[in-house]
């Protein structure tokens, strides 16, 4: 079976048993035909066990794979072929043998299109599945679930009965808390390039537990096409995956990427077939060139061959605004009134805390604390001494970033002081802040640490504003971060009842 090489992949171990020939077989059963080249390949490798335990070799799988190339006949495939083998029997840490029903789930970008999905995949199951098996299964469905339930009937003494070890694939909404406190061996994320860094680490943090709990039969799959460069959870699976492919590791987490290099010419045919497995399968090449002129080149190249142009890297001018906004009053203290915000470094190592008050028409702004490569630990009591006292106005931080695992707490004891930032502050603000600079309203204090990330902390556009690059600029932007929600927060409670 010919398909297209991907560019990333971790290598078969055949001295391994695997259960990809089991999927194999069984997809005649759930899609009326045979797995294609590209997706027996992933199988077979991610479906690797252990020949002493039999445990699997991978909990992690990640699958990078243009659009339309069949991701779901693997993502519902490998659940309902060990589903309608019924309960898995596994060894507990303690010794002990049990045997636990097997329960899976899936979402994608919502949970509108995972039930619509889910809904497809039982259609099909249903017309080509031998009438005794489809007999004891169902769907099911309602607001925001589906499941498709395995086995659920057993024919005993010539009549039905419930089977209350049946094995269920069921749908959740990408959110956080969906999975929390479930027991799955099996779940997949589909659509992975919608979902934020914070959001997608939270979801992991959610089932990681889950999946430990049934560990060497439990596995976690995330697949996607590419999404834009701001992608953050598909971006770092992306870092993950070819760090461990480079390195040769051929257990924890198994990887597969098919994707075009950035020397390619995106409206290449040639490229089109080094870069999509499905191409002569489920696509053809005169409708791949319909879409390339209907998408444009760089949306083409993203959804088909998971390739993002590399956006922008802008540095705004507060380097050379700066010097011109400092104000030596300001280093007489703080005023009566006035507001705080904290960010959080993407690798949780540095954080900062950042004062802000509206004098006149100018916004002010002052470093209360800042501790690089201190971590986290010494901030909630720093944020509670400030929430504690009647001057403090007002508390921000940015919900989507990695300040949330502190503010989320303090917002739950504090809510009236402490608040995540309105939906698109966080970059808005930075649009905010530059903009108060250029037209002179806004004073800071001199602070070095904090002159040094105004003048070297790079903006993204998003839409028709800019947000502050948290991975790529010249200096720590934790500082300017944390001013920019300040200001905005100073400015917020300015219109805002006191709060006592």
């Amino acid at each position: 079976m010919h398909y297209a090489a991907p560019r990333w992949a971790t290598k078969r171990d055949p001295s391994r048993p695997t259960d990809g020939g089991l999927v194999a077989a069984a997809s005649m059963l759930y899609a009326g035909g045979p797995l294609m080249g590209w997706q027996r390949m992933i199988a077979d490798v991610a479906l690797e066990r252990y020949p002493d335990t039999g445990a699997y070799v991978y909990d992690s799988v990640t699958v990078l794979v243009g659009r339309r190339a069949g991701k779901t006949r693997l993502t519902h495939g490998v659940p309902l072929t060990r589903g309608l083998l019924g309960p898995v029997a596994m060894t507990r840490p303690n010794g002990s043998r049990v045997r636990v029903p097997y329960l899976a789930a899936s979402t994608a970008q919502n949970a509108t299109q995972a039930i619509k999905r889910l809904s497809e995949t039982y259609d099909a199951f249903r017309e080509v599945a031998p009438d005794g098996i489809a007999k004891s299964c169902r769907f099911l469905s309602g607001v925001n679930h589906a499941a498709i339930e395995l086995n659920y009937r057993t024919r005993r003494h010539g009549r039905w009965q419930r089977n209350g070890s049946m094995s269920k694939l069921s749908v959740f909404p990408p959110t956080p808390h969906a999975v929390r406190g479930d027991k799955y061996l099996f779940l997949s994320i589909d659509e992975a390039l919608t979902l934020t860094l914070n959001d997608g680490r939270e979801i992991l943090e959610a089932a990681r537990p889950t999946l430990s709990e049934f560990a060497g039969e439990a596995q976690l799959w995330v697949v996607s096409n590419e999404g834009k460069a701001s992608a953050g959870f598909l971006a770092e699976r992306k870092r993950l995956g070819r760090q461990a492919v480079e390195e040769g590791r051929q257990s924890g987490h198994a990887y597969f990427e098919w994707s075009m290099s950035e020397s390619d010419d995106p409206t290449s045919p040639d490229v089109w077939r080094r870069s999509h497995p499905a191409l002569g399968e489920t696509l053809t090449e005169s409708a791949l060139a319909r879409d390339l002129e209907e998408l444009g080149t760089d949306a083409f190249a993203r959804e088909y061959l998971n390739y993002s142009v590399p956006e922008a890297h802008v540095l705004p001018p507060l380097a050379s605004l700066w010097p011109t906004l400092q104000a030596t009053s300001l280093a007489r203290g703080l005023p009566e009134r006035r507001s705080f915000a904290f960010e959080v470094s993407h690798d949780r190592m540095t954080a900062g805390i950042v004062a802000a008050w509206v004098d006149g028409d100018s916004v002010c702004l002052s470093v209360v604390d800042y501790r690089p490569g201190s971590g986290t630990h010494w901030l909630r009591d720093a944020l509670r001494d400030l929430a504690a006292s009647d001057r403090t106005q007002l508390i921000a931080y940015d919900a989507a970033g990695a300040a949330s695992a502190v503010g989320r707490i303090l917002e739950h004891e504090r809510g009236d002081k402490i608040r995540a930032a309105k939906a698109g502050s966080p970059r808005a603000s930075a649009g905010g802040l530059i903009d108060l600079a250029t037209a002179g309203k806004l004073r800071h204090d001199g602070d070095p640490e904090l002159s040094a990330s105004a003048a070297g902390s790079r903006v993204r556009d998003y839409g028709e504003t800019v947000y502050w690059d948290r991975r790529h600029s010249d200096a720590d932007p934790t500082l300017v971060i944390a001013s920019s929600l300040a200001a905005d927060a100073a400015q917020r409670a300015r219109h805002e009842p006191t709060i006592a």
